[in-house]
This record gives structure tokens, sequence and C-alpha cells, in this order.
């Protein structure tokens, strides 16, 4: 199971093809897990 997460992940990077690209995805999820923490917090105040 895990070795064919692997190869899609590997896949997927080898398609992305440039490392610009692969920064983008980073900081795209990166963004997103900041939103869910932030939207999170503010849930646990009110």
């Amino acid at each position: 199971m895990k070795e064919s997460v692997k190869m899609e992940v590997h896949n997927l990077i080898r398609k992305a093809g440039s490392v610009n690209e692969l920064k983008g995805f980073w900081v795209i999820m990166y963004n997103i897990v900041e939103l869910k923490m932030l939207s999170l917090a503010i849930t646990e105040i009110e």
C-alpha cells in the first residue's frame, strides 16, 4: 500500500517537472493548512 502511494507521489513530482512548479504546490498546501489552523483558532475563540 505504502509503496504504491510512494510511486504515485513520485509520478506526480515527475509530471510537475520544474522545481518552481513543485515549490508553488508546497506553498499552496502550506497556505491551506495555515487557513485551516486559523479557522480552527477563530472557532475556538467564538
